[in-house]
This record gives structure tokens, C-alpha cells and sequence, in this order.
């Protein structure tokens, strides 16, 4: 295993967009305090130079290719684990270089790209923990091959005049045994450079989205009157995507049945919070902000609007360098809040913003972009508004959102269900610490969903067994964070509004594993104790959960006792894709 002296005595080097290594013209400075560190680049020559990248530090660590990692992707949709020398994608979406079509760097064009944050496992006693504990300007990536290390700062081809210098994001490295302790660290150093918002409550409610198809105003406050009859303590209706035209936010869908604000209106005639939703830097080709101003738009080299980097073939990008732009989305919001009362505004697809392209502003970086447009919104809509950012970037939201999804979209299969709960463990410490965590809707009823989107008759079938239900609500449970029900309010059965009632009961604190196998999951938070015990496997699995003292177990879900235990409990033939909640009362003796 390697120590700050190790990091220390590696080698920086700063690489051009010419493709050669900087020589003395470029002074990069590493200033060291304690076991973090932050680098100054200072153009010390008499010409402008494009910089490409710097390596704060690259080399060989003195650790074996077969060595576990876990590390963040530069969206929500992209984390990544295995071995050093055997890396994978977690998530169904693939890498961000497959999903956004980013090309490699020519100066490491055969390592494998993670963002932000590695942690390297060895041992379980032994890990060492490398973050950037700021985003305001710069993205940081790790590149590896093997146990070849590259901790970069993107500098975006940018030009570096004469006698400028640019200061790098904060970089710490951590070392101990126990992982959540080590993200709680860095945690607090990540609060230290962005302060985090924090929402007066854990806001919950009922989405559109996993429950209907489109958005009609008839069936919304239906769902809201349903909520208000049969379990007022969800108290929100999420609009999401469907109620606008293409996404020209201010412009209703006439298949919706009524504009935005009368819509809000008659949910709150209802009894019920209307939530919002936009995409703020999405922009449709079929849109009037297309067709009006193209020049508002992310460029290609060759001047015109780029679709470069975009999965949507569909979609083009707002540039948050441009000051019009950012005005028109000050405008949008400031509509939602002071004339639709919108207190609750979900951004969807924002890893959009901090894509690469020619900004308008050339030297400005796409952090810079996408933090321009969410410190609008948050001058905007903040002071009494929760902020919901999806599909992000996480780092460059630091400070800016109160709630992050950390998952993919739910759905009715296990492969879904079994990969959130996936992407949730390598972000369960982030909830309560950078931002409440939001795993998607919560879905408990066995139906089927069909569409109809842009013409076409989309069905997603209901392929999870009882056994693959519970996990689900387990993992909702051991996330502490949102309750977002993905089911008709009006159809739910008694018993599973019940279920929604327990998990609002106990949100707040999410679990801490056991180890990396992340199948015992202990939630201490003020007047509860939960254990939260999961086969992920495919084969009946037996379980035995390590106790303190002599304590009286129940089930979360039932209230059924499970009896007086000490030392250890032991779950049984546990069914493939399971799990079992269970509350664990105070010291029997």
C-alpha cells in the first residue's frame, strides 16, 4: 500500500493541445497541507498557450492489478468497479465515453477513465481513498491501466495568456479501513469548498412518470385527489416530462388538457403540492428556442450547433457561458415559482450542460457553463425551493442541488432493480452529507405500463416476483432518502399504502454495510435501529447478521416478532433477489 509520501514524490506534467508536454514556459505548483492538496498553473512565458490537460501526478502505485476500486462516473448514470486490472461499468448505460461519445485523451488513449473519486480496496482494512473535494472550474478524472495511476485536471484546450494562472480543484487523499468513514471525511471536505443546501424536510409524493401515460390534467388531479383521500403524507404531485411542447417549458402540450397553471391550480384545489419539472439545458430540434436562437446553443469547430456528445440524436445543448441564455432560463423559472407557485422543481438531464463544446464565453470551462445556469435557479427559485438535479453531473452540482437521483429510471425487472440497488451502495454516503439522496419511485403494485410516445406503443411488463418486490423496498428503505410512489394512488391496495407510510416513517438516515459485500446494512438514526439484509444472489442464501448485546428483533414491514437474539441472527434460505427489514428494539436484558 502506498502514504501521502508516495503520492507526493510522483511526477506532474502539463500536456498541450499541440500535443506536446509543456516545458518551463508553465510553472505548476503542488502546495501540499496535510493530506490534501491544491495546484497552481501559471503561464511564466511571454506567448498564449492551449492547454490540454495537466497530470497533478501519474505513475506506477505500489499496488496489485487484482486490487478492487470503486470510483464515480461523470454522470448519474456511470459508476465503476471490479479490479484495477479487470475495471466494469455499473449501470445499464455503459461507460460516459460510450454514452456521450467523449474522446480519449492522445496522451492516454489506452487507460480506462473514472471521475472524481477512487477508492482502492486492497483489503478491507486497508483502503486508500483519492478525491477532488471541489468542483468550481475544473473536472477531475483518474485514468489507470493496471496499477498506472493518471490523477488529471481537464483543462479543455483552453488558452493560458501570458502571466495568468489558474488554481486546480481541491485534491485529498484519506487512508484507514472503514469506507463510510472516509467518505464522511471527505464529505466534509467537499461541504468546506461548497456549502450544502439544505431543504427544511425530506420532500416526498407521487410521480407521473412510472404511472401514467403522458401528462393529462384530468388524470394529475385525480392522483392528487386520490393522494389527498387515501395517504395525504405524500402531499406532492410530480409533473414530470409531457405537460410542454418539446422543451419549450412555457409552451403547453395541447394533448395535456390545460396550461400549466391552471393545472397546478386544480391540484391545489385538490389538496396537493404541484412539483415541477424541465430540463434546463436540453433543446429540442423541433422547438421554438431552436428555431428562434440557435445562437444560445453549445457549438461544433465548425461554428454551428453541435449534437457531437449528444445520446438524444434529437437534442442540442444550451450554453450556460451565454448570458441570454441564462436570462430566458431565469425567466422559465421565475414563471414556474411566481405564477404556477412551483416550490419543487425536478432538473432532469443536466450532465447536458457540462458537456464539451465551443462555449461562447472561450474562457470559460463546461463546469463553469453548468454552474452558471444552477446559481441562476438557485438565485431564482432557492431560498424557498427544493432543488432536484437528475441526470447530473455530480460534481459539478456540488452545493447548488438538495436532492440528487442516484439511480437509473425504475422498472418492473429484476435487472433493473438489482442494478439500482447496485448504484446505490457506491452512493449511499452521500445522503444527508452532500444532498438528500433520491432513489427513483417507489414501485409496489404488480401492473403493466403502456404508452404511446412520439407514435410509437411502448409496454414495459411487470417481470418481478414477490421476492424481487421486497428487495425493492428494502433498498428504498436502506437509501434514507425521497419516497416518490410510482403507482395510481386511486388503485393502490391498503397494504401498500402501509408500506409507503413506513418507509416516509424512517427516512432520513441511509445504511452503513457491513463490508463490500453490501448484503447487512445497519440504519442508527435517532428512535430507530433497522438492519437491512439482502441476497443478491440467484441461489437460496443463508444470512447470518452479527448483533450487539442481547436485542429483540420484529419485522419492519409486519410488526411480527422475530424474538430475543444475542451475538447473531440468522436468516435462513433466504429466496434469490430477497431481502428482509428487520427493527431491532433495545437491549432485551
Amino acid at each position: 500500500m502506498f502514504d501521502l509520501d508516495f503520492l507526493k514524490g510522483l511526477p506532474a506534467q502539463v500536456r498541450l493541445t499541440n500535443g506536446s508536454v509543456a516545458g518551463d514556459g508553465l510553472r505548476l505548483e503542488r502546495a501540499w497541507n496535510g493530506d490534501s492538496m491544491r495546484a497552481t498553473l501559471t503561464n511564466v512565458s511571454m506567448e498564449p498557450v492551449h492547454v490540454r490537460e495537466a497530470a497533478l501526478m501519474f505513475g506506477r502505485f505500489p499496488v496489485a492489478a487484482s486490487c478492487p476500486f470503486y470510483a464515480e462516473g461523470f454522470h448519474m448514470l456511470s459508476q465503476h468497479g471490479g479490479t484495477l486490472g479487470e475495471p466494469h461499468n455499473i449501470g445499464k448505460y455503459g461507460t460516459d465515453e460510450a454514452f456521450f461519445r467523449l474522446k480519449k485523451s492522445p496522451f492516454s488513449p489506452d487507460t480506462y477513465t473514472a471521475y472524481s473519486l477512487m477508492l482502492l480496496s486492497p483489503t478491507q482494512c486497508d483502503r486508500a481513498l483519492m478525491a477532488f473535494a471541489s468542483c468550481k472550474r475544473f473536472m477531475g478524472e483518474f485514468r489507470f491501466r493496471g496499477n498506472y495511476i493518471e490523477i488529471v485536471m481537464d483543462c479543455e484546450d483552453m488558452e493560458l495568456r501570458p502571466g495568468e494562472s489558474w488554481a486546480f480543484e481541491e485534491f485529498c487523499a484519506l487512508f484507514g479501513a472503514n469506507r463510510d468513514a472516509l467518505m464522511g471525511a471527505l464529505a466534509a471536505r467537499i461541504n468546506a469548498n461548497h456549502p450544502r443546501r439544505k431543504y427544511p424536510e425530506i420532500p416526498f409524493g407521487w410521480c407521473s412518470y412510472h404511472a401514467i401515460s403522458g401528462v393529462k390534467a384530468g388524470e394529475m388531479v385525480e392522483q392528487a385527489r386520490a393522494m389527498q383521500r387515501r395517504i395525504p403524507e405524500l402531499k406532492r404531485i410530480q409533473i414530470d416530462d409531457g405537460y410542454q411542447s418539446t422543451t419549450d417549458w412555457l409552451i403547453p402540450n395541447p394533448e395535456s388538457g390545460a396550461d400549466m397553471k391552471e393545472m397546478c391550480g386544480r391540484i391545489r384545489e385538490a389538496g396537493c403540492e404541484p412539483a415541477g419539472y424541465i430540463a434546463p439545458f436540453v433543446v429540442s430540434k423541433r422547438s421554438r428556442l431552436f428555431q428562434e436562437h440557435p445562437d444560445w446553443l453549445l457549438m461544433g469547430d465548425d461554428g454551428l450547433p453541435s449534437q457531437e456528445h449528444c445520446f438524444n440524436r434529437e437534442w442540442y445543448v444550451l450554453d450556460g457561458t451565454n448570458p441570454k441564455a441564462v436570462e430566458y432560463l431565469r425567466h422559465v423559472v421565475r414563471v414556474f415559482h411566481d405564477e404556477w407557485g412551483i416550490r419543487y422543481f425536478k432538473l432532469d438531464f443536466t450532465s447536458y450542460g457540462a458537456l464539451p463544446g465551443v462555449h461562447h464565453d472561450p474562457h470559460k470551462t463546461r463546469v463553469e457553463a453548468f454552474r452558471a445556469v444552477f446559481e441562476a435557479i438557485n438565485d431564482e427559485v432557492g431560498a424557498d425551493s427544493y432543488i432536484l438535479g437528475c441526470n447530473a453531473p455530480f460534481w459539478p452540482q456540488l452545493g447548488l442541488v438538495d436532492g440528487n437521483r442516484a439511480t437509473n429510471d425504475i422498472f418492473r425487472r429484476w435487472e433493473i432493480v438489482g442494478g439500482n440497488m447496485e448504484e446505490l451502495t457506491g452512493r449511499s454516503w452521500q445522503n444527508g452529507r452532500l444532498w438528500i439522496n433520491d432513489p427513483d419511485g417507489v414501485v409496489l403494485e404488480k401492473r403493466d405500463r403502456s404508452e404511446i410516445r412520439d407514435g410509437v406503443f411502448r409496454r414495459a411488463i411487470c417481470e418481478l416476483t414477490d421476492a424481487e418486490f421486497e428487495y425493492h423496498k428494502a433498498y428504498i428503505v436502506a437509501s434514507g432518502g425521497v419516497v416518490t410512489s410510482g403507482d395510481k394512488l386511486d388503485e393502490m391496495s391498503e397494504a401498500n399504502l402501509e408500506v409507503l407510510r413506513r418507509m416516509m416513517a424512517v427516512a432520513g438516515d441511509a445504511a452503513v454495510y457491513d463490508d463490500d459485500t453490501f448484503e447487512i446494512g445497519r440504519i442508527e438514526g435517532k428512535d430507530k435501529r433497522l438492519l437491512c439484509v439482502f441476497n443478491h444472489s440467484d441461489e437460496v442464501k443463508s444470512i447470518a447478521v452479527p448483533l450487539k448485546g442481547r436485542v429483540r428483533l420484529s419485522d419492519f414491514w409486519t410488526g411480527a416478532e422475530l424474538g430475543e437474539h444475542e451475538g447473531h441472527f440468522t436468516l435462513f434460505d433466504m429466496e434469490p433477489h430477497s431481502a428482509r427489514v428487520i427493527r431491532v428494539g433495545e437491549d432485551a436484558r
